[in-house]
């Protein structure tokens, strides 16, 4: 087989060939040899749009702005342009730059929209477009250039900046919660992976979603938030917010498993205990009840003027209820007692002493003690009305 001479074959042919080795000269830093190479091709076959695209692109690393402008900013009319699009939408967006470099840059506008005509999610035009929108002080136009440019992103930790920054200018420039609500959950979406470095972000979420009024997103985040907490204090607490949460937006069993969480962050946290000993109570569990209600008490216990006196007798009281259920009247006893050494005038000294008459009916020796407990019941309920 003979192959034939390189003068017989066609100019398109040719012209692939010399651009195809000006590309082994810039591999071998010969950038000068390149240059000529192309400028031979160019000569050979004018309309070649892939040796134009890289004489432009050299002429404007060479920072030959002038030059790279006239060779890149014709890409625009070309009619083939749409066979290469990424790559002369890339050359579009040079030429623009080439052009404000130029000290024209009247000429760059025009070059960006060329480049958004080819491939419309092309990120560094969407972002040039969008600065000169906010220059003229069009920030709705902005945010629209910018979101395309995020959405296009395929970086996830970009697009998460993106996305981040967007959703503080809805804030700061347009005031629309909703729309900034949007971005920052696109941006924890982008989050690969999701750790203690985006607290920050799930905080202005958070504030967002409580401003909408999404209690089961703020329950959400809320737990996201206890996962990157620093000590089991502040899981706790975040833990409790979300069961407020979720209670706000009645999903019980979201509720109850937060306050688990909380109680499960931290054993000796009266607000936790209180919440989860309650639901757990509602729900029949007495012995999940019971099993986070002893250690709280027994730990405040001996604990002299507790400021939360009447919180912890209603506690108590609540343990007698719960031990009570599980059939275990003594220790109820026991508990029911404490209830009305903690705190003998508060609500659950009244509840205790309530259940305690009913336990200590027809038992020898009490006879007095249930006569006082009869007397103050009937002072109390006299003062609450």
């Amino acid at each position: 087989m003979i192959l034939p001479r390189i003068k017989d074959v066609d100019a398109d042919t040719r012209a692939e060939l010399m651009l195809r080795l000006a590309s082994a000269f810039d591999g071998l830093e010969r950038p000068d040899d390149a240059y000529q190479t192309l400028i031979g091709a160019d000569r050979l076959h004018r309309g070649n749009l892939l040796v134009k695209l890289a004489l432009g692109e050299y002429r404007y690393r060479a920072r030959r702005w002038r030059e790279a402008a006239l060779h890149l900013s014709a890409l625009a009319d070309r009619e083939d342009a749409h066979r290469h699009p990424s790559s002369v939408a890339h050359g579009l967006y040079h030429a623009a730059l080439a052009e404000i470099r130029s000290l024209r840059p009247e000429k760059a506008e025009p070059l960006y929209r060329a480049a958004l005509d080819l491939k419309g999610n092309y990120g560094p035009a969407l972002r040039a477009l969008a600065e000169v929108e906010l220059e003229r002080g069009n920030t709705e136009e902005a945010c629209e250039l910018l979101t395309k440019q995020a959405v296009a992103t395929e970086s996830p930790k970009e697009r998460l900046r993106l996305f981040e920054a967007l959703g503080d200018m809805c804030m700061q420039e347009l005031h629309d919660e909703q729309r900034a609500r949007v971005c920052y959950e696109a941006a924890l979406r982008a989050a690969e992976p999701l750790d203690s470095e985006h607290m920050p972000l799930l905080q202005k979420l958070l504030a967002r979603q409580v401003a909408a009024g999404e209690r089961a997103d703020c329950g959400c985040t809320c737990e996201l938030l206890a996962s990157f907490a620093q000590d089991a204090k502040g899981r706790c607490e975040r833990h409790i917010e979300a069961a407020q949460h979720f209670i706000d937006a009645e999903l019980p069993e979201e509720t109850r498993s937060a306050a688990d969480r909380a109680v499960g962050a931290d054993a000796y946290d009266l607000v936790a205990c209180d919440m989860a000993s309650e639901l757990a109570m509602k729900a029949r569990d007495h012995e999940a009840a019971a099993a986070m209600l002893g250690p709280l008490l027994n730990h405040r216990e001996g604990t002299d003027s507790d400021p939360n006196a009447n919180d912890l007798a209603l506690l108590w009281t609540r343990l007698g209820d719960a031990r009570r259920e599980r059939g275990d009247n003594k220790s109820a006893e026991t508990c029911f007692e404490k209830t009305l050494e903690v705190s003998p005038q508060s609500s659950g000294a009244m509840s205790a002493r309530r259940t305690l008459l009913a336990l200590w009916e027809g038992r020898p020796g009490k006879a007095n003690t249930m006569r006082n407990f009869r007397k103050n019941s009937d002072i109390q309920l006299a003062e609450r009305r």
